[in-house]
């Protein structure tokens, strides 16, 4: 925002992004700070913007728990003195990342403006495997692990190398969505379970 004057209080989110790894009993704490004067005691109220308003693609129930609220600063404080905490949802299946939008509303009291950084983007990465077909590898007895599983974010065996579009379709997720550096990643993890030994060179 402009440069606040003295006498002057202006709200802000205190980062811009935030990303967080789903999982059980998983929440995010978002914080806002002020600039200018903070003598006073000030309360502002916040707010979640989802996929129906327009604030991400994650969803409501889906994605993540309803929440909305107030932050406090005490005279003196420039940080509130609690977060905004938004629980998670624990997707049973794997997704995409999903996004969600924390929001500073209002001047509840004191005086004060919210600023143009009124906002947290929240990125929420999936902790669930790639989903492929199951095939198990031949003479396993029933209940018994396949030792060629790779656990990763993709679930594949030796004898789906060969599902290539399903493959070639999670990689330009991949890069649209983090990059050339996942793809790589995510290419390496494939080498390193399906073949070790070759992993190790490189």
């Amino acid at each position: 925002g402009a440069m606040v004057k003295g006498g002057e209080s202006e709200v802000l989110m205190a980062t811009q992004h935030a990303y967080v790894i789903e999982g059980p009993g998983v929440d995010v704490s978002v914080w806002a700070a002020r600039t200018g004067d903070c003598a006073e005691t000030l309360r502002v109220s916040w707010s979640i913007a989802g996929r129906t308003a327009g604030g991400g693609t994650a969803e409501e129930g889906t994605h993540y728990k309803k929440a909305s609220g107030d932050l406090m600063f005490a005279p003196g404080e420039t940080i509130c003195n609690q977060p905004a905490v938004v629980q998670l949802v624990d997707t049973e299946f794997w997704e995409p990342v999903r996004e969600f939008t924390v929001m500073l509303d209002g001047v509840l009291n004191g005086a004060a403006r919210i600023g143009k950084l009124n906002t947290t983007v929240v990125t929420i990465v999936d902790d669930d495997l790639f989903p492929v077909k199951k095939k198990r590898s031949k003479r396993l007895k029933k209940g018994e692990a396949d030792p060629n599983i790779l656990y990763s974010h993709i679930y594949l065996t030796p004898e789906e190398i060969d599902d290539w579009p399903l493959i070639w379709g999670f990689l330009s997720d991949r890069y649209r969505r983090n990059g050339i550096h996942a793809v790589i990643c995510t290419l390496y993890k494939l080498v390193q379970g399906l073949f070790p030994t070759a992993a190790a060179f490189l």
